[in-house]
């Protein structure tokens, strides 16, 4: 008998997740480091291309940042966008202990590329009832990326991203970022509607429809992410899948064009000209001659 441990009581509780709070968001870990107990150290102004997260373990000491300073102290969390110049000034009698970690690939769609914050928020936040989280997680990445013991990198990557969480939920302690991940939330559901209904006959208002936005909000916000239209898109994965049928099957043309979300023919072979400056027959006897090729070639290998 199956038995499911559905039910709450006094012993047993169960929490589930709520997908309100669901985002996508997989930055790439760089790296991670320490800067220990250096009285007076000031580092050299720098800039990167990728976004930077501190965490004061210890001590105290000032932050540089765009002309703007900021006092950090133990227990700080501190974030630093792709692009600001920035440096850090350790105390002479209470030398900071900083813990960091550097984040590649950061695209949340409200913001720059490797922005884990808007420009207008401060990139210093206290951690208050969240610093053992944040000190177990920045030391987790670091002493496991220092370690280099067996599975190291994929704790780190996965400790990386649970930290990047934490953060957020730091951060909008002091600022509503909600607005920042909604965007994220709603491209994602237009693409997982996209990849599942992209041969049938769906136009924008139906896309909109599915997912519960406006279709002029669906245009403007798939254009900025993606730099083309939501139905260039839906075209683009149409002549894919037919390109692939017409590679790797004998099925004709007019099949392919149908299978593949095209009314007819003629207009398929027009776009799938436009975009592959080759007809669907040219491509066919490339993969034709191709194989054919291979076959000969596996021939003489064979004798």
């Amino acid at each position: 008998m199956k038995i499911t441990h559905r039910y709450n009581s006094e012993e047993r509780q169960h929490f589930l997740l709520n997908d309100h709070h669901y985002f996508k968001l997989k930055p790439k870990l760089l790296y991670s480091g320490v800067l220990c107990n250096q009285k007076g150290w000031l580092d050299k102004a720098h800039v990167h291309k990728f976004a930077e997260t501190m965490f004061v373990m210890d001590g105290k000491g000032k932050i540089f940042c765009n002309d703007k300073v900021y006092d950090i102290k133990k227990g700080d969390a501190i974030i630093y966008n792709a692009g600001v110049t920035h440096r850090e000034k350790s105390d002479d009698k209470e030398p900071l202990h900083l813990l960091f970690v550097g984040l590649d690939k950061v695209d949340i769609s409200e913001l720059e590329y490797n922005h884990l914050i808007p420009d207008s928020y401060s990139i210093v936040y206290s951690s208050g009832d969240m610093e053992l989280m944040f000190r177990t997680y920045f030391s987790l990445i670091v002493n496991e990326m220092a370690a280099k013991d067996k599975f190291y990198t994929e704790i780190s990557k996965n400790a990386a991203i649970t930290l990047v969480m934490y953060l957020y939920r730091l951060i909008n302690r002091y600022n509503d970022v909600s607005h920042v991940m909604e965007h994220d939330k709603i491209y994602e559901t237009v693409i997982n509607y996209i990849e599942l209904h992209f041969l049938e006959p769906i136009t924008l208002a139906d896309i909109a429809q599915a997912c519960h936005i406006s279709k002029s909000h669906l245009s403007h916000l798939f254009v900025k992410i993606k730099k083309q239209s939501v139905m260039q898109y839906i075209l683009n994965k149409r002549l894919g899948y037919a390109k692939n049928l017409i590679e790797t099957t004998n099925l004709k043309v007019e099949e392919i064009a149908l299978s593949s979300g095209f009314n007819n023919s003629s207009y398929f072979s027009k776009v799938f000209k436009e975009v592959y400056k080759t007809t669907p027959m040219s491509v066919r006897k490339e993969g034709y001659d191709k194989k054919r090729l291979q076959q000969e070639l596996l021939a003489l290998v064979e004798k």
